[in-house]
């Protein structure tokens, strides 16, 4: 039995995949302690007016 799929393009993607999610999960995480960071300054800013 033959497959249409490519197998090697396969496996490429199947490497891919996990570092995508990997890097996507990094970034949410800088994201996130940035806007902790921002909303700690402005906070600040806004208690010394």
């Amino acid at each position: 039995m033959l497959s249409d799929r490519d197998t090697a393009a396969d496996n490429e993607n199947v490497v891919l995949d996990p570092a995508l999610d990997r890097f996507e999960q990094g970034l949410a995480f800088v994201t996130t302690m940035l806007h902790g960071i921002y909303d700690r300054t402005a906070a600040f800013h806004q208690s010394i007016k």
